[in-house]
C-alpha cells in the first residue's frame, strides 16, 4: 500500500486569493464582517482553502483547472452556508461540495487527463528525508493509482486515507450508510494495494 500523505498541502497564495476574490466579487461587501450560525465565512475560507485545493486534486481535478474548481467550490459553499450548522462539521460539508464538483469536472466531455507538474506533497514533515525526485515519482504513482479507481472508491479512499476523515464524517459527506463506506473503503484499499504492488514490480520500489 502506498505511503499515506498527511493533510498538509502547501497551496500557493495566488490561487487562494483568486478564489476568495471571486466570492467577494459575487457578493459585494465580502464575507469577513458577518457570522452566521456561529461561523465567520472568511475564517472558514482561510482555514479550509488548502483542504479544498488538495481534495479537488486528489479527486481528479487536473492542475490547470484547480483554481477555477476551487472558486466554484467556495462560491457554492458561500451560497449554501446556511446548511452548515456548526463550524466543526465544515470538513465533511466541504468534502461533499468538492466531490460533486470533481465528479462533474471528470464527466465533462473531452476533459484531458494530464500528469501534474506540481503535485500535492506526500507530507511536510516525513520521518526521514525523501529525495525530491523520489517524492515526485511516488506522488505520480499515487495519482496514477487514484485515477484507476472508480469515483465512488476514490472518494472514500481519499477521504479516509489521505484526509484522515472518520467513517462517520465520510458517510455524512457522501450521504451514505456507514456500512457502505466500510465496504467501498475495503474494496478501494484492495484495488489500490494490488496496483501499488504491480507498480513496484514494474518500476521498482
Amino acid at each position: 500500500m502506498p505511503p499515506t500523505p498527511t493533510a498538509s498541502l502547501a497551496v500557493r497564495s495566488s490561487p487562494c486569493a483568486l478564489a476568495r476574490s471571486a466570492v467577494e466579487r459575487r457578493h459585494a461587501g465580502g464575507f469577513d464582517g458577518s457570522a452566521e450560525h456561529g461561523m465567520n465565512f472568511g475564517e472558514l475560507f482561510e482555514t479550509h482553502a488548502p483542504f479544498v485545493f488538495r481534495t479537488l486534486r486528489y479527486l481528479g481535478v487536473r492542475d490547470a483547472d484547480l483554481p477555477d474548481c476551487a472558486q466554484e467550490a467556495f462560491l457554492v459553499a458561500y451560497e449554501k452556508r446556511a446548511q452548515l450548522r456548526k463550524a466543526s462539521g465544515a470538513r465533511s460539508w466541504l468534502y461533499r461540495i468538492c466531490f460533486h464538483i470533481a465528479r462533474n469536472h471528470q464527466r465533462r466531455a473531452h476533459v484531458r487527463r494530464e500528469r501534474p507538474t506540481d503535485v500535492p506533497r506526500l507530507g511536510a514533515s516525513p520521518s526521514a528525508p525523501i529525495d525530491p525526485v523520489e517524492r515526485g515519482q511516488l506522488q505520480q504513482r499515487l495519482l496514477t493509482i487514484l485515477d484507476a479507481l472508480d469515483e465512488d472508491k476514490r472518494a472514500v479512499l481519499v477521504a479516509h486515507s489521505i484526509e484522515e476523515m472518520s467513517v462517520r464524517e465520510i458517510a455524512e459527506a457522501l450521504d451514505l450508510p456507514q456500512k457502505t463506506v466500510y465496504s467501498r473503503l475495503y474494496a478501494a484499499r484492495r484495488v489500490a494495494r494490488a496496483a501499488w504492488e504491480r507498480s513496484e514490480v514494474r518500476d521498482g520500489p
